[in-house]
């Protein structure tokens, strides 16, 4: 199960005191440093017995005092590696405003028509594919493909549904190999629309869980795992891809549960919004 990308009180904290924790963390580090390199006879301090006691006891958990701070710079460092807090609110903002214009009109709760935001991951090991059968006769590789490119969920739009065990095979040696209306937008790099998709339930016949599947790049084996988990496939689909300072970064996917929520409008009307996405991402 993936969490999608927040932030919150705590991450907006440690990144916006990240620079002083650099230069405080590098002061500590000298001067724990300096006290450990002290000896007893050194001039300032072979005639103050209790300082050198207080010294001396110091240098015996110093060596644990300067992995602490070590730990600290390195943590501070990896919360700066992750997504400007700013730049996180901004794409979610941009996202839910997506989501509240594209399908204002439609009958259906609002968290069954979605925007989620996808980025392109490369060479992740032992992830779930959608193959009808397995590349393995082993147990893990059974289901899963050993190493491989995909685009895995990186923000959806709203407050719910955002755990998701949906991620997109792309290759990009071979469009053909790629899942998903994600892995099709990704690979002819432009916008793919799937409207009007059949409804599925766990009593459909074959034919039409074959059909689906077939126009959606998907297996019947997913689409049965997902039925068998009480969730309903979408009935109309869009991905548009995501560009960030001149290449693909990701792809944008529009899904909705009423079979005409996603049209050809939706996508025109907002190219410039993924635009405006795809330079955000820039400062991520």
């Amino acid at each position: 199960m993936l969490q999608m990308l927040r932030t919150g009180p705590k991450r907006k904290f440690i990144y916006a005191a990240s620079g002083y924790i650099y230069v405080v963390g590098g002061l500590l580090s000298s001067a724990i440093m300096w006290l450990m390199d002290v000896k007893k006879d050194d001039k300032w301090i072979e005639q103050k017995p209790i300082l050198w006691l207080l010294t001396e006891r110091f240098q015996e958990v110093s060596i644990w005092l300067l992995l602490t701070v070590a730990l600290i710079i390195f943590a501070t460092a990896l919360m700066k590696q992750m997504a400007d807090p700013w730049v996180v609110e901004k794409l979610q903002f941009i996202l839910d405003e997506y989501q509240d214009r594209v399908f204002k009109n439609l009958n259906v709760p609002i968290d069954h028509n979605r925007v989620t935001l996808f980025k392109y991951k490369r060479s992740l090991f032992f992830r779930r594919h959608w193959l009808e059968s397995g590349v393995s006769i082993w147990g893990l590789l059974k289901t899963r493909r050993f190493c491989g490119d995909y685009l895995v969920p990186y923000m959806r739009s709203g407050h719910m549904t955002l755990n998701t065990k949906t991620i997109f095979y792309v290759d990009s040696e071979n469009s053909a190999k790629s899942q998903g209306v994600a892995g099709m937008a990704w690979s002819k790099r432009g916008v793919v629309i799937l409207p009007d998709l059949p409804e599925l339930t766990s009593t459909s016949r074959p034919r039409t869980k074959e059909s689906y599947a077939s126009v959606t790049k998907s297996s019947v084996r997913f689409l049965e795992r997902y039925l068998a988990e009480g969730r309903t496939p979408s009935r109309a689909m869009a991905a548009m891809p995501v560009e960030c300072n001149g290449k693909l970064w990701g792809v944008i996917v529009l899904d909705s549960l009423d079979p005409l929520g996603v049209t050809a409008q939706s996508v025109e009307h907002y190219t410039l919004t993924v635009a405006l996405i795809g330079h955000l991402l820039e400062r991520a």
